[in-house]
């Protein structure tokens, strides 16, 4: 069955995606909020200034402090996600749940969502440190890129899956 690029709730197979419609249809994607692509992009966005935090609040705490590595990366992890959440929550998945208790419940699901990606990220750092004798700091950024799909995914399915007043 072929994609129709005008159904912006339309999800496409993998080998529809990768068509010319495909193509068109995620581009024009990211211009609707709601839509896949356009979540995907501002997550990203949103990611990006992520990373930014990640890694200055972990060169300050390897670098600056001296904590051990794998302490100074869940320190960034945790102090990046209050960033990312923040973001996501109002640009990318346009939340609109209010209330401390709310915001507190929808943080903490956040939070555990990105353990998955805090086990993906650790994975990653402690074989480029140990086995290929990377520096922590960079070696932490390559596995906070490696971790952004598996996060993507826990925020739009769980987190942030039922938008409420």
């Amino acid at each position: 069955m072929p994609l129709d690029t005008r159904d912006n709730t339309a999800t496409p197979t993998l080998r529809q995606l990768f068509s010319a419609a495909g193509i068109r249809w995620a581009w024009r994607g990211l211009f609707l909020p709601g839509h896949p692509s356009y979540q995907f992009f501002f997550f990203c966005l949103a990611g990006l200034s992520g990373v930014v935090v990640n890694y200055l609040v972990m060169w300050g705490l390897y670098q600056g402090l001296g904590l051990f590595y794998i302490l100074s990366s869940v320190g960034a992890h945790l102090v990046a996600s209050v960033n990312n959440y923040t973001w996501n929550k109002l640009i990318t998945f346009r939340d609109t749940r209010r209330g401390l208790g709310a915001v507190m419940r929808q943080y903490l699901t956040f939070l555990s969502v990105t353990l998955v990606g805090l086990a993906i990220n650790q994975a990653i750092l402690v074989g480029l440190v140990e086995l290929a004798e990377v520096d922590p700091v960079p070696a932490n950024l390559a596995g906070v890129l490696a971790a952004t799909v598996s996060n993507f995914l826990g925020a739009k399915f769980i987190t942030f899956r039922n938008k409420g007043a």
